[in-house]
Parts: C-alpha cells; structure tokens; sequence
C-alpha cells in the first residue's frame, strides 16, 4: 500500500486522464512508475566494460556546426517542454507525405544526421486515445524537421 500526495495540478490531470480514458488512477500511476523505473534503471546499472560517459558531445557538436542547427534543436526541446500535440494538415490529394500522421502527435525528441550537414530530426509518437500494449507502446517515428513542419501543424498547447 502507498499513499501519495501529488500537487494539485497533477492530482486534476490524473482524474481527468483516468476519467477519458476510463482506466483507474491506480493503473495510471503504477504504469507511469514502471515506464520511469525501465527509463531510469540502466542509467546506473554495471556494465560488462567501461564506457565513455559523455552527454555534452552531441550538444557540443551541434553547436559547433551551424548555428542555425542549434536554433532548430532549441526550437524542437521547446515543443517538447511546452506539451505541443501536432496533426498533418490536409492533404486533398490523399498522397501519402513523409512527416505527415494524422491524429494526435507528440515530438518526444530529436536526433541529427552527421552525415547530412547534421540536419535535425524529430522524434514523435503516437497518442492513442485507447491504451497500446505490446511492441506499440514502444513505436516512434523519426522525420525530417523541414518535412516535419511542412505536413504539421499544432492543434493544442498545454501551456
């Protein structure tokens, strides 16, 4: 047994979330516990050899190229952060563009492309209204950020 206290703001968004998706409160936190504990466990785990533990070089060498690089990766977290869900704008002609998912999308990343000018790439998945389980939990997609913002556009801003 665990009792918790979450701050108001979360306690709203965990009724709201279990009353849409008609799924208890306890599951939801239990699930998001599980994600986190799969997330962070290995961050600290003993590995079998020694790694080079470095997060800033990617940072460092997308800074180091062109600026406009890391403008587009300081433009990307702020999608990130701000909770932006995005969904492809129309398309009359119904041919299938690259960058384009209907529904509801969020960018949870991006990754860059040393072999192409280190040109940015986004990291979205999939926001099912139902729950996924199995391997479709874990699905991403990756598209080109210029493709991206081309076929996209945000229909909600959390905050």
């Amino acid at each position: 047994m665990l009792t918790l206290r979450l701050p108001h703001e979360l306690q709203e968004q965990l009724e709201k979330q279990a009353l849409a998706s008609n799924v208890s409160k306890n599951k939801i936190v239990a699930q998001a516990l599980s994600e986190f504990f799969a997330n962070n466990a290995n961050a600290h785990a003993s590995l079998e050899e020694d790694v080079i533990e470095s997060n800033e070089d990617p940072i460092r060498k997308l800074m180091e190229c062109k600026e406009k690089r890391y403008q587009e990766a300081t433009e990307v977290t702020d999608w990130i952060q701000r909770g932006l869900i995005w969904t492809a704008t129309a398309n009359p002609s119904g041919e299938v563009r690259e960058g384009a998912i209907y529904g509801r999308n969020a960018v949870v990343g991006f990754t860059y492309d040393e072999s192409d000018a280190f040109k940015i790439k986004v990291i979205v998945r999939h926001l099912s209204r139902d729950e996924v389980y199995g391997t479709g939990r874990y699905h991403r997609y990756v598209f080109p950020l210029e493709k991206w913002r081309e076929n996209m556009k945000v229909v909600y801003k959390s905050n």
